[in-house]
């Protein structure tokens, strides 16, 4: 990745840099790390379950 001003520019490849207006990070689940790489954060974490326990909350399913 082309990284300025903390913004995705374009891609770095051996021969050039290729500038765009939009990069796509097609990385699967190996998104986050390609862009730790590139000091670009991607809000994603692998998992196979996640889960998150509260307490009860009014008015919403206890099945949900």
């Amino acid at each position: 990745m082309h990284v300025e001003d903390g913004k995705v520019r374009g891609v770095r490849t051996d021969q050039d840099i290729i500038t765009a207006d939009y990069v796509v990070n097609c990385g699967g689940m190996w998104a986050r790390e390609l862009g730790q790489k590139n000091s670009v954060g991607v809000p994603l974490h692998a998992c196979e379950n996640y889960y998150l326990v509260t307490e009860a909350i009014k008015d919403l399913s206890s099945d949900l």
